[in-house]
């Protein structure tokens, strides 16, 4: 049986929805917030007792560097986070993309997943636009659209910037990542 607790975003105290959550008995708990409040439930969970992380898991919402420095690598130590990239990732072109990004942002490294997705998106485009031989010409507008559209809604394979993706009727069909913290609050893949 599943339970519900709510948390408003932006709250300051999360222990009334820990205490909430531990009073129903759960085996484990399933965390679906934004970084910042799902950093001070699990923190919450653990200063009341949980001290299994393995038992406390989290949506792609939370991976970002300020869950990690805001719940600290104490807290985090065995809880389970899912993403959609692999910050670990051993790509060359995923490699240059992540020294690009140090550079233009102080020596921080790319967590949050619209990093990927708008390289991704390009690649699509580009892909789509050669394959269709898109020419932009006005008296095709129409058909090219449509073309466009179809291509993008039902896509081939896609080779992105951590590996292969395409659209399936709509829906973005590419590998999701499952880690589990280590001691020191880095994200560790589990296979």
């Amino acid at each position: 049986m599943a339970e519900v607790v709510e948390v408003e975003t932006d709250t300051l105290d999360c222990g009334p929805a820990a205490v909430q959550a531990l009073n129903y008995g759960a085996d484990g708990y399933i965390s679906v917030l934004r970084a910042d409040e799902n950093a001070k439930v699990v923190s919450e969970l653990r200063t009341r007792g949980v001290d299994e992380g393995r038992r406390i898991t989290c949506g792609f919402s939370s991976f970002s560097d300020n869950y990690i420095s805001v719940a600290g690598a104490e807290a985090l130590e065995g809880t389970y986070i899912w993403n959609k990239l692999d910050p670990n990732y051993d790509g060359e072109e995923w490699n240059a993309l992540v020294e690009a990004y140090k550079e233009d942002f102080d020596g921080a490294a790319p967590t949050s997943n619209p990093v990927p997705d708008y390289y991704n998106a390009f690649i699509a485009i580009k892909q789509c636009f050669e394959e269709l031989q898109i020419t932009g010409d006005p008296a095709n507008a129409e058909a090219e659209k449509e073309a466009i559209a179809e291509w993008l809604y039902n896509s081939p394979t896609i080779h992105g910037i951590q590996g292969d993706f395409h659209w399936e009727n709509g829906k973005k069909i590419a590998d999701i990542y499952y880690f589990q913290f280590d001691a020191d609050g880095n994200p560790v893949a589990v296979e």
